[in-house]
This record gives structure tokens, C-alpha cells and sequence, in this order.
């Protein structure tokens, strides 16, 4: 599949918990380190909560910035 590339940022207050594989990514086909999906994202009032294979991360006071990085 082709994908766009984006570059995706919360900016905010972050609070991680010991995810299993945010110290082990694996590599895709091209040798970029890949930490895996997100499986879940959710807001509560301006906080952002994200879950994945990695572990899980709250973001207060949440904004949000996208930028394109091309094909």
C-alpha cells in the first residue's frame, strides 16, 4: 500500500506507563524503526489517551500538530 507521511505531535503534559516495546521497536522492510499501531484513541475534556501493542501514554492539555512529509 502507499502512504503518505506525516508527521503527527501532541504536545502537552505526557505521562507514559512501562509499555512492553517501547524499548525493543522493530524494523520495516525499509530499516525505519517501527514501535507499532495505535489501537485506541480517545479524548476526555483537552486530554488525549492512546493505547497500542507498546504500552499506553495520557497526554494533557493536549494540542495537536501535523505536518506533511511527502509520499
Amino acid at each position: 500500500h502507499a502512504y503518505a507521511r506525516l508527521k503527527w505531535c501532541l504536545h502537552g503534559a505526557v505521562h507514559w506507563n512501562e509499555g512492553p516495546n517501547l524499548d525493543k521497536p522493530a524494523k520495516d522492510a525499509t530499516g525505519e524503526l517501527d514501535y507499532g499501531a495505535i489501537d485506541a484513541w480517545w479524548a476526555e475534556g483537552d486530554s488525549q489517551y492512546l493505547e497500542g501493542s507498546w504500552g499506553s501514554v495520557l497526554v494533557e492539555h493536549a494540542t495537536q500538530e501535523i505536518e506533511y512529509l511527502g509520499d
